[in-house]
């Protein structure tokens, strides 16, 4: 098996890196400095502000014009695949490594390779460790892509604390006492909401993983993932064909059709966190990391409320099995890759906005603009909630930024008092958010064993997998007539239709059980990592 390491055991090293090379200056060659290019960047934009004044900033500060196609998230693959399809290349594309789409475009001749612009750039590579380039270097000896090693984030529920108090109620611990409390919301309204009060949104309401995550789990089924078979712990199974899952999607559907669950799931495209921030929301599910930001958005919809939340990130289902939240070690999401249409000039050009943006242009891709996003008190920047952004400012929306900076060194996700973004962060909800952290990601956490997925069986038909899992999840739910019996045998005979049998054998036959679990072990939560 190749040699992978943990993202969150590299966090630390990549930050200690990234602190001794961020003052290392760019090195361009005369040519390049004296060519005018306008890098071509095709991202992903959900809420993008076409006119916002974060491109400004970020172009006169790397000296850089930059064109940005935003394209919203579910819209993203389909286009970014037509437009190479059709040769119509942007310079600069969002892509995972782990992708059939990166294996194919690295065979068709569509990506170069970076090797001579990370030496270029130091402040770049050494913003990562040594191991995870080399992880990412492909057969050729070379590599093609800019990691994002987002750490291992975990997906919590994010409840109204101040509304269970009022209920007289603890913090549940069991699915039984959950859904207790999300009645006992839809019943006696704690907040005084009226209406619309809704006791459970998933953070993004078109996807299945946000919705059930939390609750499948608890039922032994970690959704899309590939665990050790109970019949022979030795082998790994998709989570979604066991025969669990039946159960779990029941009690899902039972919360959506009791009116417990947000009624546009799998409807509304937009984020059902907006709706946790407008205040009449008893749950989502969300990162413990943003609980300040959250709080803020909750506390301006309702002033007078001395509104709280605190996060639940595993519950006991009915037959003792403990929910928990997902890690995946060394999970790598969409970083960027530079395509043949980059010239040497654009492509020097795109390295020289991440080199920026790593050192100069730090301060300004984690805290924004003083007095705009936020205040200087006591010589510490405190920042401004979103919404007061919004209101304010409405161009320096810190959506449209963070969109902008989706070459993150792992050093960024650190939830740590040292972490600029986090510095305004009171001392109690730090403690509070870094014990939960801790626990989530040490106690509770569930390991997918699908780390090593270089094989064309798995490139070439996983996502198709994953695709009927999460159509199947919606459907049951959204139907509360739908036979599941009678779907399941149906479900079952597509799986295997698009190749199950094979990428099981490939998962297997690439992923080690037990040196997955010393990886996992080495996992750790962000307060115990030394700088």
């Amino acid at each position: 098996m190749k040699r992978i390491l943990s993202s969150l055991a590299l966090i630390a090293i990549g930050a200690v890196l990234l602190s001794a090379c961020a003052g290392a200056p760019a090195v361009s060659t005369d040519s390049e400095e004296a060519e005018d290019v306008t890098v071509v960047y095709l991202g992903i934009g959900d809420s993008w502000v076409a006119d916002n004044e974060w491109v400004p900033l970020i172009e006169a500060g790397a000296d850089v014009q930059m064109e940005y196609r935003m394209v919203p998230n579910p819209e993203y693959e389909e286009k970014r695949n037509v437009l190479m399809a059709a040769g119509d290349y942007p310079d600069v594309i969002r892509l995972n490594p782990n992708s059939r789409q990166f294996k194919q475009y690295l065979n068709d001749g569509l990506l170069i390779p970076i090797d001579e612009y990370l030496a270029r750039y130091p402040a770049v590579r050494d913003a990562f460790p040594a191991e995870i380039w080399e992880n990412n270097r492909q057969a050729d000896g070379k590599i093609y892509h800019i990691p994002r090693i987002t750490g291992n984030l975990p997906r919590c529920l994010h409840y109204r604390t101040d509304w269970l108090a009022k209920l007289g109620m603890d913090e549940p611990t069991t699915l039984a006492e959950f859904r207790t409390f999300l009645e006992r919301i839809r019943d006696e309204d704690p907040g005084n909401i009226g209406d619309p009060l809704i006791p459970f949104v998933p953070n993004r309401l078109d996807s299945v993983t946000w919705s059930m995550e939390p609750f499948l789990s608890a039922f032994g089924v970690d959704h899309l993932a590939w665990t050790p078979s109970a019949d022979d712990p030795s082998q790994l199974v998709f989570a979604n064909t066991l025969p669990a899952l039946k159960e779990g999607l029941q009690w899902v559907r039972e919360l959506y059709a009791d009116g417990l669950m947000d009624p546009t799931f799998m409807v509304a495209t937009d984020r059902g966190l907006f709706k946790f921030y407008a205040g009449n929301v008893g749950v989502t599910t969300d990162w413990p990391r943003f609980k300040h930001f959250r709080l803020e958005a909750i506390q301006n919809a309702y002033p007078d409320a001395n509104a709280d939340t605190g996060y639940i990130c595993s519950l006991t289902g009915p037959t003792g099995i403990q929910s928990g939240p997902m890690v995946v070690p060394n999970s790598q999401s969409n970083g960027t890759a530079l395509t043949i249409a980059a010239t040497p000039a654009e492509a020097d050009a795109f390295f020289r906005v991440v080199n920026w943006q790593y050192t100069e242009g730090w301060d300004l891709m984690t805290v924004g603009v003083e007095g705009i996003t936020y205040d200087l008190v006591d010589g510490i920047p405190v920042t401004r909630g979103r919404d007061a952004i919004l209101n304010d400012n409405p161009q320096y929306d810190l959506y449209s930024r963070d969109y902008l900076f989706k070459n993150e060194p792992p050093a960024y996700f650190d939830y740590r008092r040292d972490n600029v973004k986090w510095v305004d962060v009171p001392d109690d909800m730090m403690r509070y958010v870094q014990g939960v952290l801790k626990d989530a990601l040490e106690e509770k956490r569930h390991i997918n064993y699908l780390v090593d997925r270089d094989d064309a069986a798995i490139l070439d038909n996983l996502k198709a997998l994953e695709e009927l899992a999460n159509e199947f999840a919606a459907k049951v739910v959204l139907n509360p007539d739908l036979d599941i019996e009678t779907e399941w045998e149906s479900y079952l005979a597509a799986l295997e239709a698009n190749n199950l049998a094979a990428v099981t054998e490939a998962i297997n036959r690439l992923n080690d059980i037990e040196t997955i679990n010393t990886m996992a072990a080495a996992i750790t939560s962000p307060d115990d990592m030394p700088r």
